[in-house]
């Protein structure tokens, strides 16, 4: 008993905003089990349409058939999947050099998530420039930093793949200012607020995400 009826869609995220605010409202009653349930749902619930908006989605390239799949992966894949879904930091870079295999291992994991049968997971690719988009100035591309976490933290499950990940040492910064996306990260990767799954080359990472110490001790490096 209880719950949501499992052979009925889930209604759109903003359906259960504006239930809850009319719960909210009622004159009569608490309704602690109903507010409850609908808190839980908005932390969990994972608008496609709207992540789709920061990169691309690859759970939906995956449902599409668009998606290859990755075989003779299952020890590194179960370490990875032990770190991503372990405590924080759950940050992964997968070091190697182009044709290693970096990415056919990623394709896999995608899918793994996808078919997890208790507790589904999405993967949302993000190049270091998205993280850029439509902002020229730090505290632009600071608050579009805050409103990625915001739609990934957990409960939701989602990873974000970053290709090319030792470039976020270099993007934000400018000539007055050492911020950038990686150090803005950091505190959010620390808490467990971002679920990280990049790929890199070994001399890539050592200058990038790898010439910092600070950075460098948040990320698990596989080779």
């Amino acid at each position: 008993p209880g719950g949501y009826p499992h052979d009925l869609p889930k209604p759109p995220t903003k359906t259960l905003h504006d239930v809850r605010t009319r719960v909210n409202f009622l004159v009569y009653g608490t309704y602690p089990l109903l507010k409850g349930w609908l808190g839980d749902q908005l932390a969990r619930y994972v608008d496609l349409e709207s992540l789709a908006e920061y990169g691309s989605v690859m759970s939906l390239e995956a449902d599409a058939g668009k998606l290859p799949r990755g075989y003779g992966f299952d020890e590194p894949i179960e370490t990875i999947l032990q770190i991503l879904n372990g405590p924080p930091p759950r940050a992964v870079v997968l070091v190697g050099e182009s044709g290693s295999g970096k990415t056919a291992l990623v394709h896999e994991i995608v899918h793994r998530l996808r078919d997890d049968p208790d507790r589904p997971g999405h993967v949302l690719r993000m190049t270091p420039q998205d993280f850029l988009v439509n902002t020229r100035y730090i505290g632009e591309w600071e608050t579009r930093v805050r409103n990625i976490v915001g739609a990934v933290k957990p409960p939701r499950r989602i990873v974000i793949y970053i290709p090319s990940i030792e470039e976020l040492a270099w993007m934000g910064t400018w000539a007055k200012s050492d911020a950038n996306v990686a150090t803005a990260m950091a505190p959010f990767i620390e808490r467990g607020d971002l679920v990280i799954l990049g790929e890199s080359t070994v001399e890539g990472f050592r200058k990038g995400l790898g010439a910092n110490r600070s950075l460098r001790r948040l990320f698990h490096s596989i080779e």
